[in-house]
């Protein structure tokens, strides 16, 4: 059987837009969600 080696790692930038940055311990409800391909590069 083969052996596979993988070095690396992935990564997935997930993104909410709201309508403001909530304050510290606001809880505010999201908008649009996108998922996209993240990491650095």
């Amino acid at each position: 059987m083969s052996k596979i080696l993988v070095i690396g790692s992935s990564n997935t930038d997930m993104v909410i837009k709201t309508g403001k940055l909530p304050e510290a311990g606001e809880t505010i409800l999201g908008g649009t969600f996108l998922m996209n391909p993240g990491g650095k590069g």
